[in-house]
């Protein structure tokens, strides 16, 4: 299973919990909190998905292609990129990709910490949880 179907399955599943939080129409501001939650790791998951991981992997390819031309491309373990990184075409690349990868690795962590304190809500309530007769 691939890292885009996983994500695509846990797209579907949240926006079921969030549909369904807004259907039950809660009074309580707790659930209101988990459905914020929930819509934020739904819109981080998007962007991440959609619109940082077509950027970071075409930079991360033209990266590869300037350093195939380069001759440094298949060498295993450190390498000497001072030449290369007198390239502009490649320094440009290089700082593009650390930026989107630095910017999809905090919104993976947010979406973590959102979804950790979901699950947070969700342990309290089914340990305050009581039967009715």
């Amino acid at each position: 299973m691939s890292v885009y179907k996983t994500n695509e399955y846990n797209f579907i599943f949240i926006e079921y919990i969030v549909v369904v939080s807004v259907i039950y129409k809660p009074n309580s501001c707790y659930i209101y909190f988990q459905a914020w939650l929930l819509l934020a790791c739904v819109l981080l998951m998007f962007f991440n998905a959609c619109i940082l991981a077509p950027r970071l992997v075409g930079t991360m390819i033209r990266m590869f292609q300037l350093e195939t031309g380069s001759g440094i491309a298949y060498k295993v373990g450190f390498c000497d990129r001072t030449e290369l990184k007198k390239n502009p075409e490649y320094s440009n690349c290089y700082t593009k990709f650390r930026v989107y990868h630095s910017i999809s690795g905090v919104a993976n962590l947010v979406t973590m910490g959102c979804n950790l304190t979901y699950m947070y809500y969700l342990a309290c309530l089914s340990t305050n949880f009581k039967w009715t007769s």
